[in-house]
């Protein structure tokens, strides 16, 4: 279906950025090449003349209607993994957890999701009012389904960040505590050697190094005095 079937879920967001009405991670998105005639050289050769062009179909999970445009810098940037498995000739699977996770003994439920481009179990919790009429009778079941899965893997991850973040917190407290007892043996070791010196004889305490200390000088003999006295004393 062309652009203007869905026209009614496009809008333009801030800065002129074009909004598809859904998140762009759960987009169907297929970036494929198509030929295009191309006139002018077509009547300058007498023949019809053809030319490779970069298209890309959206939609949304298990809708029918979807936009058909040639590519733009917008689509590159805004689907790069996409674009990448398309440059590269690779399968342009969207991002999320494989739908057959969901139902592993179920392969009629998996093969009618991806026929209806719902390929996660994140495209399917996040399934529009359209797309679980797709489904048929059991459509609310599997969404309900998808969206409880979701749930278990957010607890499930949040849990193993926060026994990650103890045990980290756990060996920090551990590096502490042996920090803290490798000083206190060499507080005890430098207590214990401060004691003996304090019990040691007075010839058996090492001494401090440096230069001795100056004697004080002793006092003058009374003739010396007198040699040493200044000349002007009067007798």
């Amino acid at each position: 279906m062309s652009g203007s079937a869905f026209a009614p879920m496009v809008g333009i967001g801030p800065g002129g950025r074009v909004d598809y009405g859904g998140d762009d991670a759960r987009m169907v998105v297929r970036f494929y090449l198509r030929s295009r005639l191309n006139p002018y050289k077509s009547g300058i050769e007498g023949r019809p003349v053809y030319e490779p062009y970069d298209y890309v179909k959206i939609r949304h999970p298990g809708e029918r209607d979807e936009i058909d445009v040639e590519v733009n810098d917008e689509h590159r940037q805004r689907w790069p993994r996409h674009w990448e498995a398309y440059q590269q000739k690779r399968k342009q699977t969207p991002q999320g957890t494989p739908i057959k996770l969901l139902f592993p003994n179920e392969p009629h439920i998996v093969d009618l999701c991806v026929d209806l481009n719902v390929e996660t179990i994140e495209q399917l919790a996040e399934l529009s009012e359209a797309g679980i009429n797709r489904l048929g009778m059991d459509g609310r079941k599997y969404v309900a389904k998808a969206q409880a899965a979701l749930d278990r893997m957010a607890a499930t991850k949040e849990v193993s960040k926060l026994t990650r973040e103890l045990e980290e917190a756990r060996e920090e407290t551990r590096l502490a505590n042996e920090a803290m007892e490798q000083l206190q043996r060499r507080v005890d070791t430098l207590e214990a050697r401060s004691r003996q010196l304090d019990d040691a004889p007075a010839e058996f305490v090492p001494k401090r190094r440096g230069r001795p200390p100056k004697e004080p000088e002793a006092e003058p003999s009374g003739e010396a005095w007198l040699r040493s006295a200044p000349e002007h004393v009067v007798e």
